[in-house]
């Protein structure tokens, strides 16, 4: 584990971000740069805020309790936080900061969006630096960035699917989606549905995360972020229509069927390709569900 490659690699990133950022908000308004400056700073904070309150909470059934919590919550191993509380306290301090800047959170949000995306990517790159925190199944060989070596000693490595390496391309993705949905005012919402989206096979592939039962809590997380936008579309459109609900319960069912695909994954000798084909085409069928979602809103 190099950690001080690690947080090289997140700082650059963050740094580019901001200033990409701060760019486009100067062009549209002269509080921009107070509003840039301000992110610089409470975008981390609050991110690292949120990540260790984050994985504290999805692991609230295995934290010591009394005076020995104390010193765990405090402690900053990053083993021990949540990439996605990470991710919710970037954005709150985001949101935040535009606020204080006197600017409308929504259109900072939107203005951040494929920004934000690409520091997922950066942040996903950067763990390559941790060892195995992201990394899936044992390989018998293996070369970067389909496969992270881990070197035990001069001799001897063993080979690992480079799952972070996977969760940046679909980052990357995510950003140039967000890039052609410039000027929809609702930009932010669907390039974290993006983010969110293909995060539900990679958390499955990844050997490191925690683990309800046999469920994936941060695939859990996703999941319910994405099933929650599709549900917030029909109540636009109108409860009472039973069209406005197929989005959702398209959801639904691929929720029901990652379960039971998790359940194959971990109790049966079903060959994992065949499961994760048909989680990859759930997943497509979600993408479609969210598309035609937005089409109708489009149209309303």
């Amino acid at each position: 584990m190099d950690l001080t490659a690690y947080l090289r690699c997140m700082a650059i990133g963050w740094c580019l971000c901001v200033i990409a950022y701060t760019s486009l908000l100067r062009q549209r308004s002269g509080r921009g740069l107070a509003a840039g400056c301000l992110t610089l700073v409470l975008g981390p904070a609050l991110g690292l805020i949120c990540a260790k309150l984050g994985y504290v909470l999805l692991r609230i059934n295995i934290m010591p309790r009394g005076a020995a919590f104390w010193p765990y919550l405090v402690s900053l191993n990053v083993e021990e936080l949540s990439f996605w509380g990470g991710a919710a306290g970037v954005t709150l301090g985001v949101a935040l900061a535009a606020k204080l800047a006197g600017l409308k959170p929504g259109e900072a949000l939107n203005a951040f969006a494929p920004w934000g995306a690409l520091m997922v990517a950066f942040a996903r790159y950067a763990e390559r630096y941790l060892a195995m925190l992201g990394v899936g199944m044992y390989l018998e060989s293996g070369f970067f960035p389909y496969a992270q070596g881990i070197a035990w000693d001069s001799e001897y490595t063993e080979w690992y699917l480079a799952v972070f390496m996977l969760e940046a391309l679909f980052a990357l993705v995510a950003l140039a989606l967000s890039l052609r949905h410039r000027g929809e005012p609702r930009r932010f919402m669907r390039t974290l549905f993006y983010l969110c989206l293909p995060q539900i096979l990679c958390e499955s592939l990844r050997m490191n995360t925690i683990v309800w039962l046999f469920v994936k809590a941060e695939q859990v997380v996703c999941y319910a972020f994405c099933e929650a936008v599709l549900v917030w579309m029909a109540f636009r459109l109108g409860r009472r229509e039973r069209r406005h609900w197929l989005p959702a319960v398209v959801g639904l069912v691929v929720l029901l069927l990652t379960v039971a695909e998790e359940f194959a994954l971990d109790k049966t000798d079903i060959p994992h390709w065949i499961t994760y084909s048909v989680m990859v085409l759930g997943l497509a069928a979600m993408a479609w569900a969210e598309h035609r979602g937005e089409q109708m809103l489009l149209k309303a």
